[in-house]
């Protein structure tokens, strides 16, 4: 008799078990195939003798192997791998029943075992294959490619996924190394505009932005121009109006002298001795008051003109 059992025992390593038991019955160690499924799922069948060694044939509970034997070039089974032990039989009837009044029955229930173990294997065999329905429109073989292209496809896309995952995590990473220069922009932006503001009450380099105003400001303190007016000199004193922005140059051989701008409150005086020059000038804008007192003798007294706006 045969009981209802799974033709094959599947095990997966734990770095140090090297016992592994099988439930089905064999009658001899070709029935037994023994297969080592390594860290990349790469298939190799094991040998009897070389590489594992079977305690018990015959036995109607199974047995046991033992795997790695000294002769084996595998190591304990790991972590990462896996063993299968699978009954593997011949598809044969090979008890043949001769015409007699004494039926053995002892050999009719073998071969009928014998089947049984067969229909079992194939039975397993089939719970491993694809199955379609009854009214589907593929074969197994077209559903298997279909399922293979879409395990290519979904293969392909999570590598393209990986890809940008690992380029995010890159520019993150950028991110983060440079985090304090991004708080910076702000403070920067603020400083910059700042900076504008403060140009924009500035003075060009080319002075296009220069006003009216500031051109007359600076031509108040421009140099003197090669424009003079040659004046005379009233000995009693007399009053000048300044016709733009320069100055009053007045020298004495002897004598002395006061120029006073009465406009801004400027006075010049002078004072020689005989024989000796002196020489002063009066800044004055156009439009100022100038009065003079004088007494020896005149050298020249002349009105320089500025180079500035007044004078255009």
């Amino acid at each position: 008799m045969i009981y209802d059992i799974t033709p094959v025992n599947n095990y997966t390593g734990n770095n140090s078990t090297t016992i592994f038991e099988f439930d089905f019955y064999i009658d001899n160690e070709e029935q037994l195939k023994v297969t080592l499924f390594d860290k990349e799922n790469i298939q190799h069948t094991l040998q009897n003798g070389v590489d594992y060694s079977i305690n018990e044939i015959k036995n109607k509970n199974g047995s046991y192997i033992t795997f790695p034997i000294n002769s084996s070039n595998y190591n304990i089974l790991s972590e990462n791998e896996k063993i299968s032990l699978e009954l593997t039989l011949p598809i044969s009837q090979e008890t043949q029943y001769n015409n007699s009044s004494l039926l053995n029955l002892e050999a009719l229930e073998y071969s009928f075992d014998y089947l049984t173990r067969l229909i079992q294997i194939l039975s397993r065999k089939l719970e491993l294959t694809i199955k379609v329905s009854e009214f589907s429109d593929q074969t197994p073989e077209e559903l298997f490619n279909q399922l293979n292209s879409s395990a290519l496809l979904v293969t392909n896309i999570a590598s393209d996924i990986n890809e940008k995952y690992n380029e995010l995590k890159d520019i993150s990473q950028n991110i983060d190394d440079n985090y304090e220069k991004f708080n910076q922009i702000d403070v920067n932006t603020s400083a910059i505009t700042s900076i504008q503001n403060n140009l924009e009450n500035k003075l060009d380099k080319n002075l296009t932005n220069i006003t009216s105003t500031t051109k007359e400001l600076i031509g108040s303190y421009s140099f003197p121009s090669s424009k003079f007016d040659n004046l005379t000199v009233d000995e009693n004193g007399a009053t000048y109006t300044a016709p733009a922005d320069g100055w009053y140059c007045f020298r004495i051989l002897n004598g002395g002298l006061a120029l006073i701008n009465q406009t801004k409150n400027i006075q010049s005086e002078l004072q020689s001795s005989a024989g000796s020059h002196i020489t002063t000038y009066l800044p004055v804008t156009k439009g100022d008051t100038v009065s003079l007192d004088y007494f020896g003798t005149v050298d020249f007294f002349k009105f320089i003109y500025a180079k500035g706006a007044n004078n255009d």
